[in-house]
């Protein structure tokens, strides 16, 4: 794991700063959004390390509106389908970033859109709805 994703997620409050536009000195974030550009297979392991280590809700918003919307958004939604099916099943909080931040009205994958509908149904049927 590069150490930059350790201080992106030990941090979370610089992250936050960034997100809420107070003051840009979040490099970690920018360096996520740079590898998200480049690779979204290099990115996608570290967006869900990230989701797995923070509980910040503001940083799981910032990733789930930055990098996971982009890359669920970029027409290849459908290649994220059984991993963002795995990762809201395994780890809590994917799950809430997931349905924290990611737009269903974007154009991109109906199999994106339906599965995060589901899990949003899911999570109220269950009791739990995340901060908005």
């Amino acid at each position: 794991m590069p150490r930059w994703v350790s201080w992106q997620v030990r941090d979370e409050f610089e992250i936050a700063r960034k997100q809420l536009g107070i003051e840009d000195t979040s490099w970690a974030y920018d360096k996520l959004l740079e590898i998200v550009a480049r690779s979204h297979g290099e990115a996608w392991p570290v967006v869900i390390e990230i989701a797995k280590r923070s509980s910040s809700g503001l940083v799981l918003r910032a990733l789930a509106v930055g990098p996971m919307e982009d890359m669920l958004c970029s027409g290849g939604g459908d290649y994220y389908f059984e991993g963002v099916k795995r990762a809201s099943e395994e780890c809590f909080n994917f799950k809430r970033a997931l349905l924290m931040g990611i737009r269903i009205t974007w154009p991109g994958s109906e199999k994106i859109k339906k599965l995060i509908t589901e899990i949003g149904e899911e999570s109220l049927r269950d009791g739990w709805n995340p901060e908005l």
